[in-house]
């Protein structure tokens, strides 16, 4: 794998059976090969360090087994190409225009520490504009990809640069960044069946350890084995038996809480789970249209 250090790229008129690629010290051209396809050009197995793509029009190309590191991609106008098993490494896209361009968004990759504080802004725009041209293409996977990493990248947006900013600002701001982490880590935004399916079990889990801790506390009475008034002593399957009922609203009425504590925790399971079970069904729906 041939690597360039490059300062001006691709002028298409220049191309003729081979790609010349000036690099900026030394004046000295490094050359690789290309096949030439039905007037696309086609790249292969080439690494670009430091590239300055700057208000370029880069179109009618194919490039496979290539890695980009630390290039910068201002003003370009992408149209009519195709990415394949690519790797784009800490690169500057400001204001790409993308049109009819295939590209996994996950070939991204930032350091994350760095791109999330000072850049946030800038990797917002572009998987923004990303996702709008793979919609355009029916890539709804990858489209889906762009919008969660946009949304990533929107989220640190929020926080950075908090200095100053009035408190009550600087607190709906963080308070709205928390908000984005959990829906991103519980439900994808929208689009990880995987994720709510975890948040489930986790949610169900944490219920049952609440019954098995403060069952007594929560005076819970029954009208099974042998219609005692107060159950006591339940078993881990009636424990469970009890929450799944309360959470699916059917409410049989054979286990039912007599205290106080025990009728605020229904309360909270009750409106957990009819919230839960619409986006849940608003999640399976989506990607069922999709």
């Amino acid at each position: 794998m041939r690597a360039f250090f490059v300062s001006s790229l691709f002028d298409r008129s220049k191309f003729f059976r081979r790609v010349k690629i000036k690099r900026g010290n030394g004046g000295a051209y490094f050359e690789c090969n290309i096949n030439f396809g039905e007037g696309v050009v086609h790249v292969k197995s080439a690494v670009f360090r430091g590239c300055l793509f700057d208000k370029n029009e880069i179109s009618n190309m194919t490039f496979t087994d290539c890695t980009f590191i630390e290039c910068r991609f201002v003003a370009v106008k992408m149209s009519n190409l195709e990415f394949h098993r690519t790797k784009i490494i800490n690169c500057l896209f400001m204001k790409p225009v993308f049109t009819n361009v295939y590209l996994d968004p996950r070939s991204f990759s930032f350091d994350f520490n760095e791109w999330k504080s000072g850049a946030a802004n800038i990797n917002t725009s572009l998987f923004q504009r990303l996702e709008s041209n793979l919609k355009s293409m029916h890539q709804d996977e990858f489209a889906r990809t762009a919008y969660i990493q946009f949304r990533r990248y929107a989220r640190w947006q929020k926080v950075h640069r908090l200095d100053g900013l009035k408190f009550r600002e600087i607190i709906k701001r963080r308070t709205a960044f928390l908000v984005d982490c959990l829906y991103d880590r519980s439900m994808l935004y929208g689009y990880g069946i995987f994720n709510v399916f975890i948040t489930t079990v986790l949610a169900m889990g944490a219920g049952i350890l609440v019954l098995n801790c403060w069952w007594s506390y929560f005076s819970i009475t029954s009208n099974l084995n042998g219609n005692f008034p107060y159950f006591k002593d339940p078993d881990i399957i009636q424990k469970i038996y009890y929450l799944v009922v309360t959470v699916t609203t059917v409410g049989y009425g054979d286990l039912s809480p007599k205290h106080a504590s025990g009728m605020i925790f229904v309360i909270f399971v009750l409106l957990f789970s009819v919230v839960w079970t619409a986006t849940l069904t608003a999640i399976i729906v989506k990607r069922i249209v999709k």
